[in-house]
């Protein structure tokens, strides 16, 4: 069974339950990198630099139950999503737009000016253009993306440093320690522990 992976929205939702399927076989559209930090974090085959996006897995594993599930949680994500599409596709501001398209692109590799405006049917020059008259830059909007989805999958125990590093569609984990700290003055690792032990409040009393 093959799932198109393009639709880069749902797959962080998914991750924790598809990687722990047995027979995985992904092909990426991204350049080769470091198999040691990456494709053990799939569990199954990697074939990099592909013409497509693609998450394979055997029939069988449709039969594996979720170990997660959770009907009310899928409810809600789905909502969400639509509510997020709405919103793209309805917003007079052509910075929401690219945010959104940026989010969608990232886990292919670091999106670049001229996918985006072709997938927009805009001029790079007219982006650029519009972009700044809404005091932002297609540079800085990628960097705020980044910023706000490495924050939200850091909150979660579910994923480590090395996926987060490919969801954001760094090269490799050391340019995202690199981000990281620029943009919170410590490291993702750090920042998570401060995250989740605060998340976690006060020890109860004893």
């Amino acid at each position: 069974v093959g799932i198109p992976a393009s639709c880069s929205l749902i797959i962080p939702m998914i991750w924790a339950s598809v990687k722990r399927l047995f027979r995985i076989r992904l092909l990426l559209q991204k350049v080769e990198q470091t198999l040691h930090q990456n494709e053990g974090s799939f569990g199954g085959q990697v074939i990099w630099n592909s013409p497509q996006a693609r998450l394979t897995f055997d029939t069988s594993d449709l039969d594996v139950p979720f170990a997660s599930y959770n009907r009310e949680l899928i409810d809600m994500l789905d909502n969400a999503l639509q509510a997020d599409l709405n919103r793209a596709e309805n917003s007079t501001s052509l910075t929401d737009q690219v945010r959104w398209h940026l989010r969608r692109a990232l886990t292919a590799g670091r999106p670049e000016l001229r996918s985006i405006a072709r997938e927009m049917a805009i001029s790079e020059r007219s982006l650029q253009r519009h972009l700044k008259g809404e005091g932002h830059s297609f540079k800085s909007l990628l960097s705020d993306t980044r910023h706000e989805l490495a924050r939200d999958y850091l909150a979660s125990p579910d994923f480590d440093i090395g996926e987060i590093a490919y969801l954001l569609g760094y090269e490799d984990q050391g340019s995202f320690y690199r981000a990281f700290q620029k943009w919170e003055n410590q490291t993702p690792a750090q920042w998570r522990v401060v995250r989740l032990n605060g998340a976690a409040g006060p020890p109860a009393p004893t």
